[in-house]
């Protein structure tokens, strides 16, 4: 990395936002795979609470916390962790590819990381 290179960090936003049209989209198509009941119910009260240092479109999410937690086992998550399953997309473009991710840390909807680049 070189000198003036930052790595991206977590920007909490004055405010928690509601998720735009688009994010709302990418959540719904990424659950309508067979997930926990649970991270469902945990939409309707999803908001936006940090951004990514670097501009790309990735946030942070905050969860009612009234909302049920998702159980998951080790043998669910392509991570092997209960405790952290990340729920991917991608799309191959001509020019590269973009990848979606989805964070469910503890049960809870954490993170929609968004990257499009280029893959070797």
């Amino acid at each position: 990395m070189e000198k003036d290179e930052q790595i991206p960090t977590r920007v909490p936003l004055p405010e928690p936002r509601p998720l735009t049209a688009k994010e709302r989209a990418l959540i719904e198509f990424l659950l309508a795979s067979p997930v926990a009941r649970e991270l469902r119910l945990q939409v309707e009260t999803v908001e936006v609470d940090a951004v990514c240092s670097c501009g790309c479109p990735s946030a942070w999410l905050r969860v009612d916390p009234a909302t049920p937690v998702a159980q998951f086992s080790a043998e669910e998550s392509p991570s092997h962790r209960a405790d952290w399953v990340p729920i991917t997309a991608n799309q191959q473009k001509m020019r590269g590819a973009t990848e979606v991710t989805l964070h469910v840390v503890r049960g809870r909807l954490y993170e929609l990381e968004i990257w499009a680049g280029a893959y070797p």
